[in-house]
């Protein structure tokens, strides 16, 4: 079927939205006979939407396929929906379901004789999970795991993305050396791709590092880069709010404090619209640092309140426990001085 055969090209070049309704028309017209296609389908279209930050349809997706294949007692069927549900969850930021269907795929992935591929984007995700909990040595093992298998299929724009991903984990740990020697094998994998999504992402890392290294001027370069017209025109808004949240932050870092309330706002509401509660709070949370800058310290309270109200119910998460932490001694401060 076309849309298998053109899977990696609709993924790579961003045009989920545009192919989401000739999927769903495909899977309606699956006949019983062809319930294998249909599970393939499923979790197709349940990536596609999970692309486009979508989540509640993407896990209506992988959850029929999940259905089919254990009807099917298809057990590759079954693992490739494990794995796909351990992503979604992810995103989701549901960590236990998370851990629980991601070994669950590794396990049955092991079992099995499975496409490397499979193990490559179990282990990547498993590697994403350690981090985002704080456990960087485990996300380090599992990524390195991850961009091995990814390296004997010679599949240059995964190995990329999965490099990205240890770069952003040797950034959590303050390995700076490591993370930069990444993103120039990074950059070399995809420069003669036409991957423009993933060239964008680099971009914002490589932001991110010179922002963590101080490096104000060159980070706002990269982050003006990043901001290009194609990612304008993308339907990817995670992207977008990523831009404008770091834009954001380096502008508050050279005092510019209009133009970084005005990119600020633009990433909450990016962030809202994707339901990423956690990026939203941090996002609150440098607003209210900008409005405090402003000599508004009142102003900054709700916005406070908001996030540490959001990172309570993010559980399981090392990022979200530093932030609630770090607000909660700002919004105190606040309070404490306007007793004075």
């Amino acid at each position: 079927m076309v849309v298998l055969q053109t899977f990696d090209l609709i993924e790579q070049r961003g045009y989920w939205q545009e192919w989401i309704p000739v999927m769903e028309m495909a899977i309606t017209h699956c006949a019983d006979d062809q319930l294998h296609l249909k599970v393939k389908l499923l979790n197709q279209l349940g990536q596609f939407y999970r692309f486009l930050w979508q989540l509640v349809p993407a896990l209506a997706a992988h959850k029929e396929a999940e259905t089919i294949a254990q009807q099917l007692r298809d057990e590759q069927m079954l693992a490739e929906s494990h794995c796909s549900l351990s992503e979604l969850y992810l995103r989701q930021r549901q960590y236990d379901k998370a851990e629980q269907y991601g070994q669950s795929a590794l396990t049955q992935f092991t079992n099995v004789d499975v496409e490397e591929k499979w193990l490559a984007a179990t282990l990547n995700t498993l590697g994403e999970l350690a981090r985002f909990r704080g456990d960087l040595l485990l996300a380090e093992k599992r990524l390195s795991q991850a961009a091995a298998h990814w390296r004997s299929l010679n599949k240059p724009v995964r190995i990329a993305r999965t490099l990205n991903d240890l770069a952003v984990t040797f950034l959590a740990a303050g390995k700076f050396e490591q993370a930069h020697q990444c993103y120039i094998e990074v950059v070399t994998l995809l420069e003669p791709t036409t991957n423009e999504l993933d060239k964008v992402m680099v971009q914002i890392n490589l932001g991110v590092l010179y922002f963590r290294q101080e490096k104000w001027i060159e980070a706002e370069a990269v982050f003006r880069k990043a901001d290009s017209a194609c990612i304008q025109q993308s339907p990817n808004i995670y992207y977008q709010a990523l831009i404008a949240n770091n834009l954001g932050n380096v502008l508050l870092k050279q005092n510019r404090l209009e133009e970084a309330a005005l990119y600020l706002h633009n990433a909450a509401a990016f962030w809202r619209q994707t339901g990423d509660n956690l990026e939203l709070a941090n996002t609150l949370g440098t607003l209210a640092e900008t409005t405090i800058a402003q000599k508004r310290v009142l102003d900054a309270i709700p916005l406070y309140e908001e996030a540490i109200e959001i990172l309570s119910d993010i559980p399981d998460d090392a990022r979200a426990e530093n932030l609630q932490k770090s607000f909660v001694a700002q919004q105190e401060a606040i309070q404490f001085t306007s007793k004075q």
